[in-house]
């Protein structure tokens, strides 16, 4: 609706509410939050001036222009900056959440993990895959931690090398269902050996979903020069040029 866009601070915060209703709860997640209410403030701010540009009837058509253009300046590093900050919060957030979940576990070390790697393959002479991962459960279930860890790393790798190699697509298949299963297991053993890891799964699906909110909040930029023409001449905030670019109608 023309006039509106982002000046509904409510609207903003309404954004980053996920289909049940629940607000933001991280603290990076309350920040990123922040940036979007300052925008909104920003855009209200910034329409009002350009608004009382337009009624000055002192100034000259010229001087008009050239006012508008300084405030628009003012505003396009503004917005760039929240862009900016925006992007380094959540990459910090999906960096810090990936090196977490990449981090070896504390309980294995090299020895176990070559010694159980000799075993697994010996096993696999004699074993179907699926009889691989039942082996595997009973290491999870009764053997040490650090065997635990050594399974966790290498089988789930050395079956998808096999996967990869396998011709055969009843085999192919076999091995791709063992695969997934043993990573199942090796996961579910990492969480409970590292209880961060499940916190930083959640931020990445977190990350996932507040990037999507972002971005359909700065997909509503296009509105903007519906607030005031002028925000027209900035790339992202001109609707109609955007719908007749895309080959369709306003």
């Amino acid at each position: 609706m023309a006039g509106q866009g982002l000046v509904d601070h409510g609207a903003t915060v309404r954004e980053f509410a996920d289909p049940n209703g629940k607000l933001a709860e991280t603290q990076w997640e309350r920040e990123v939050q922040g940036l979007c209410r300052r925008e909104a403030g920003l855009v209200a701010e910034v329409a009002s001036q350009l608004r009382g540009i337009d009624a000055d009837a002192r100034l000259s058509d010229a001087y008009k222009r050239e006012k508008r253009k300084t405030v628009l300046a003012r505003y396009s590093e503004a917005l760039a900056g929240f862009d900016r900050t925006c992007a380094e919060k959540l990459d910090q957030q999906q960096a810090e959440a990936e090196a977490t979940l990449a981090r070896p576990l504390s309980i294995m070390d090299q020895t176990t993990l070559a010694a159980q790697a000799d075993l697994i393959r010996t096993y696999a002479k004699s074993m179907s895959a699926a009889d691989l991962v039942a082996r595997f459960r009973q290491v999870v279930d009764h053997g040490t931690p650090a065997c635990g860890a050594a399974w966790a790393e290498f089988l789930p790798a050395w079956l998808a090398g096999q996967q990869t190699d396998e011709r055969d697509p009843m085999r192919a298949a076999a091995l791709m269902t063992a695969r997934a299963e043993a990573d199942r297991i090796a996961e579910a053993f990492r969480d409970a050996k590292a209880p961060l890891r499940p916190r930083a799964r959640q931020t990445l699906a977190d990350l996932k979903r507040v990037r999507e909110l972002v971005a359909a909040h700065r997909m509503n930029r296009l509105e903007r020069s519906r607030q005031h023409p002028a925000f027209g001449g900035i790339a992202g905030h001109d609707l109609e040029r955007f719908v007749r670019q895309a080959g369709g109608v306003v």
